[in-house]
């Protein structure tokens, strides 16, 4: 699905020698499936040398919410979801 929908954007860079930069990829860590979702993903992407930005690596809110890090609401203290960050860590040189 993914990779069809990323054709387009591919062909065009192909003929047109110009890179191509996903501005903002990421899914909230409670939904079923998204470290699969956001692993198939980020594969694909790598596999057609596309950029990207993860979306998003801090945030103010709760372990479920997207961020990589995130910052307690209640207590202002700041978190790091280690698994998250070692899925994710992969995808950068």
């Amino acid at each position: 699905y993914l990779e069809d929908m990323l054709k387009n954007g591919t062909d065009f860079r192909d003929d047109h020698d110009v890179p191509i930069f996903i501005n903002q990829v990421g899914i909230a860590s409670d939904v079923p499936d998204a470290k699969a979702y956001i692993t198939d993903t980020l594969d694909l992407f790598e596999s057609y040398g596309i950029g990207f930005a993860y979306w998003t690596y801090r945030v103010r809110g709760t372990i479920n919410d997207m961020g990589i890090y995130y910052q307690d609401p209640k207590t202002n203290v700041w978190s790091v979801k280690s698994d998250w960050l070692t899925l994710i860590s992969d995808y950068f040189d």
